[in-house]
């Protein structure tokens, strides 16, 4: 997904020179710091995923820490009734 956004966007910067009439040796100069920038290593999907997996833990444990911590679980409320329910409506007869 971040390759194509970033297709997209480089092909926007590239090409926006020539759509406001600027001479094509601006867009050639533009292409090549945006082919530098990219090659650079501005944006590392292999760390982006690692920091995306820690983050996916970390927010696991405080879910769980949350509701209790450690597994444990309280005990259920049980809540009787006295009496029957009441209908709301007659049965349906035939």
């Amino acid at each position: 997904m971040f390759n194509l956004i970033r297709g997209i966007d480089v092909a926007v910067l590239v090409t926006a020179p020539l759509v406001l009439n600027w001479p094509p040796i601006v867009s050639a100069i533009i292409a090549m710091i945006a082919f530098m920038v990219l090659r650079s290593g501005g944006i590392n999907q292999q760390e982006l995923m690692e920091k995306s997996e820690e983050q996916r833990k970390e927010l696991a444990a405080q879910k769980e820490a949350a509701r209790g911590g450690g597994g444990r679980t309280r005990p259920k409320q049980v809540i009787s009734r006295s009496g029957t329910p009441a209908r709301t409506r007659p049965p349906l007869r035939k």
